[in-house]
C-alpha cells in the first residue's frame, strides 16, 4: 500500500502539471515570453515530485534533468513507474553513486567562478565580445565563398589534403614518444586541425556531388567551422587558462600563458568545436557523443600535457558519461533561457524564439554577439563544474592520467 501511494502521488502531481503545461500552450500561444516562462516554471515544479520519486528508487536526483530532454523524458517517466526496491537494494544503489552529481558540480563551479576575481570575469566577458564580433564579421564572406561552387570545391580539396597530412603526421612518432603518449610532430600538424574534422563529410559532398539537405547542411556548416578554429580556439585557450589558474591554484604552475601551453590547447579547442558542430549537423547523437567524450580534453592538455588529450578524456569519462551529459544540459538550458530573455527585450519574442531555433537572419548581427557573450559567461561555471568531475576522476584513476 505505501508503494502504491508513492507511485500514485507522483502520477497525480505529474499529470496535473503536464495538463497545466498543455493548457498553457493553448492559452498563451500568442504570448511567447509568458508561455516560455510558464512552461519553465511548471517544469521546475515537476522536479520536486520527480526527485522525491527518484530518491525512493535509489536513483540519482539529477536524473530529473532528463525531463527536459526529448525522448529521454519518456524513459524517465517509465523509470519512475518502476516498483520501489527493498531498502537494502535502494541503499546499494545510493552507495554506488560516488562523486559529485551534476548539480553539485555546477554549484561548486559557480562558487569557484565567484571566487576567481574580477580580472577573470573581465577576460571572460572580453572573450565573448571579441569572439562573437569577429565570428559574425567572418560569417558573411566565408558563407559567400562556400556557396560559390568552384571556390568551395577548392576549399574542400584543400581540407582533404590537410586532413591527410594530419593523419600521416599523427602516426609519425618515435617508440619513445609512443610510450610517453605524445606525438613528436605536435606543432607540425596544428594548421591541419582547422579542417580535419570536416574532411570526410566535405569530400562526400564534393566527390559524389550529393546535394541532399543533410549534405547542404554540412556544406553551410563549413564557414563557422573555419571561423571557430581561427577565432574560438585561440580565444578560448587564453580564457580557459586564466579560469583554471584561478580555480585550481595548486596546479597554477602548469596553467601558464605560454606558447607551449596555448598553441596545442587552441588547436584542441578549435578541433573539438568543429567536431561537435559536425556531429550535431550529421546526427544529434554523434554531437552528444563527441561533446561528452571530449569533456576533459582541455584539462588533460593543460595539467598533463604529455598524455594524449582525447584518448585520456575518453578513458576518464567512460563511467560518468550520463553525469557529464547532464552538466551540459544545464548549460544549454541556462544559455537558451538567458538568450531568449535578453533578445526578447530588443525584438519581438516570437522572432527571438525563431532565431534560437535556427533562423539566424531573424535578429540583427549585434544580438548574435550578445548571445555569444552570454554563452561564454555561462560556459565559465560549466567549465569549472567539469573541472570538479575531472579532479575526482583523476584522483580515483591515477593510472589514467
Amino acid at each position: 500500500m505505501p508503494e502504491r501511494l508513492k507511485v500514485g502521488g507522483f502520477l497525480a502531481a505529474w499529470l496535473v502539471l503536464t495538463g497545466t503545461q498543455v493548457a498553457a500552450f493553448q492559452a498563451l500561444a500568442d504570448h511567447v515570453p509568458v508561455l516560455v516562462a510558464a512552461v519553465l516554471a511548471l517544469q521546475l515544479l515537476k522536479t520536486f515530485p520527480t526527485r522525491a520519486r527518484l530518491r525512493d528508487l535509489g536513483r540519482s536526483e539529477d536524473d530529473a534533468i532528463y525531463g527536459v530532454v526529448p525522448f529521454l523524458n519518456a524513459a524517465l517517466f517509465s523509470w519512475l513507474l518502476a516498483a520501489t526496491p527493498k531498502e537494502t537494494i535502494r541503499a546499494q544503489r545510493l552507495a554506488a553513486q560516488q562523486g559529485s552529481s551534476a548539480l553539485t558540480a555546477w554549484a561548486e563551479g559557480m562558487r569557484r567562478a565567484t571566487r576567481s576575481g574580477p580580472s577573470v570575469a573581465l577576460a571572460t566577458l572580453a572573450a565573448g565580445v571579441v569572439g562573437g564580433s569577429a565570428t559574425e564579421a567572418m560569417q558573411a564572406p566565408l558563407t559567400s565563398l562556400a556557396t560559390t561552387p568552384g571556390a568551395y570545391d577548392l576549399l574542400a580539396l584543400l581540407a582533404a589534403a590537410l586532413g591527410l597530412a594530419t593523419l600521416i603526421a599523427s602516426m609519425r612518432s618515435s617508440p619513445q614518444d609512443r610510450r610517453a603518449g605524445r606525438a613528436s610532430v605536435r606543432q607540425g600538424w596544428l594548421p591541419a586541425l582547422a579542417f580535419a574534422p570536416a574532411v570526410a563529410a566535405l569530400m562526400l559532398v564534393v566527390l559524389t556531388e550529393q546535394r541532399s539537405q543533410q549534405a547542404m547542411m554540412v556544406q553551410m556548416a563549413f564557414p563557422p567551422m573555419i571561423a571557430s578554429f581561427l577565432l574560438a580556439g585561440p580565444i578560448a585557450a587564453v580564457t580557459t587558462v586564466l579560469q583554471l589558474r584561478a580555480a585550481a591554484p595548486t596546479l597554477k604552475d602548469r596553467a601558464t600563458l605560454t606558447a607551449p601551453v596555448l598553441l596545442p590547447l587552441a588547436a584542441l579547442l578549435g578541433m573539438r568545436s568543429q567536431a561537435n558542430q559536425l556531429g550535431f549537423q550529421l546526427a544529434v547523437i554523434a554531437g552528444v557523443w563527441t561533446t561528452v567524450s571530449w569533456a576533459f580534453a582541455e584539462f588533460v592538455a593543460v595539467f598533463d600535457p604529455d598524455a594524449p588529450a582525447r584518448a585520456t578524456s575518453q578513458t576518464l569519462v567512460r563511467r560518468i558519461r550520463p553525469r557529464i551529459f547532464k552538466v551540459h544540459v544545464i548549460w544549454l538550458m541556462a544559455t537558451v533561457a538567458l538568450e531568449l530573455g535578453v533578445w526578447s527585450l530588443f525584438v519581438d519574442p516570437t522572432v527571438a524564439f525563431s532565431a534560437l531555433l535556427g533562423a539566424a537572419d531573424a535578429v540583427p548581427p549585434w544580438l548574435h554577439v550578445v548571445g555569444a557573450v552570454l554563452s561564454t559567461l555561462v560556459s565559465w561555471p560549466c567549465t569549472l563544474a567539469l573541472l570538479v568531475l575531472y579532479e575526482e576522476q583523476t584522483a580515483a584513476e591515477p593510472k589514467a592520467r
